[in-house]
């Protein structure tokens, strides 16, 4: 009974080992949980159920979004500021130089913005998928006993926790 019970317990923490968000590289689906692939973005369905992870994954989708805009809004500046110069024939010298320097004290805070925010995406993206997979090894660690052997020298728990089911062996 306890090798049949051993032998059960191998077979399903097998299956639950890789129960875990894992990164397959880049791409456009670069994480795989169970047997499926997901880009970041979609990941939010699975990462509901780790409050932490999915408060984590919404700050690195703000700061993507937030990047992305700071870009786009230095690089409309800078095309802008370039055409005023050279479409306008009427500007001196001194026009020229006010509106190259407005440009630069405008665009250098966005483009140093983009860049500061596009790094915490990529710190917090990690870390969010860090923290559901922590969550789930929590969760087996404290897991409610529903059914439970023991032994001197071992004890085997099933249970149940928000993210699936499993065992927990003790030795």
């Amino acid at each position: 009974m306890k090798f049949l019970t051993l032998l059960i317990f191998i077979l399903v923490s097998q299956g639950l080992s890789g129960q875990g968000i894992t990164k397959t590289g880049s791409g456009l689906f670069e994480y795989k949980y169970g047997d499926l692939y997901y880009s970041y973005q979609e990941l939010r369905e699975i990462l509901q159920t780790d409050n932490e992870a999915l408060r984590m994954h919404k700050k690195a989708i703000r700061a993507r979004k937030t990047s992305r805009i700071l870009y786009r809004s230095a690089i409309a500046t800078g095309i802008a500021s370039f055409i005023y110069i050279s479409t306008d024939s009427n500007c001196v010298d001194l026009c020229g130089f006010v509106v190259i320097t407005s440009a630069l004290v405008i665009t250098v805070p966005m483009i140093l913005g983009a860049i500061g925010t596009n790094i915490s995406y990529h710190k917090r993206k990690p870390k969010s998928v860090q923290l559901f997979n922590d969550g789930l090894r929590d969760g087996m660690k404290n897991i409610g006993a529903l059914d439970q052997l023991e032994s001197n020298e071992w004890s085997m728990h099933f249970g149940q926790t928000p993210n699936g089911i499993g065992f927990v062996v003790q030795f």
